[in-house]
């Protein structure tokens, strides 16, 4: 376990907790707003889904099209899509946040797995791989646990306002990978 594989781990578990506010969400704000109804919602959870499977197939373009900064432009993205469905009563609007979310939480998770086993050395890619998953998973289950019952205690009961908190703790990972991504540069700058 060395301290890049420790940091992937963390920002791929910070990062499933947050995007989860969505499906928690979704379907809670529709009928809070009467903004359609569970059919709707169910469509719009099937593009999240669908949108996610998407970005696996086209992984390759984005990484060749982000480089290293692929991990800090996907979260970026699904932060942008959290805002929007935060901000908007369109169900147009809405339904391009819930891409953005869907294509971002495939791109960002296997990445995550990606990077993990490209710092972990041959000898542990099994064991880092299962470690970002694991962090994947443990994310995806104190997601429902911890933050709905702290947006109820900071914002109350309306669904919107667990996207716009979301939107504002992704756009804080976002700084924080960008931070360590522009930190790991400078260090390979001053060993060369």
């Amino acid at each position: 376990l060395n301290g890049a594989l420790l940091c992937i781990t963390v920002s791929i578990f910070l990062f499933t907790v947050i995007i989860n506010v969505y499906p928690t969400n979704i379907s809670l704000m529709m009928s809070q707003e009467v903004l359609g109804t569970a059919a709707v919602a169910s469509v719009l959870v099937a593009a999240y889904k669908f949108s996610s499977f998407m970005s696996g197939i086209l992984f390759s373009f984005i990484l060749k099209l982000f480089g290293r900064w692929s991990m800090a432009v996907g979260i970026g993205v699904s932060a942008a899509g959290l805002l929007m469905l935060a901000m908007s009563s369109n169900i147009v609007i809405i339904f391009i946040g819930t891409v953005l979310c869907g294509f971002a939480l495939g791109w960002v998770l296997a990445l995550g797995i990606l990077e993990g086993s490209e710092v972990s050395g041959k000898m542990g890619d099994t064991a880092a791989i299962s470690l970002v998953t694991a962090g994947m998973n443990l994310g995806s289950f104190f997601s429902p646990l911890v933050m709905t019952p702290l947006f109820q205690k900071l914002l109350g009961t309306e669904s919107r306002n667990s996207f716009i908190l979301g939107s504002l703790l992704m756009f804080g990972l976002t700084a924080a990978v960008i931070v360590i991504y522009a930190s790991k540069k400078q260090k390979k700058t001053a060993e060369a």
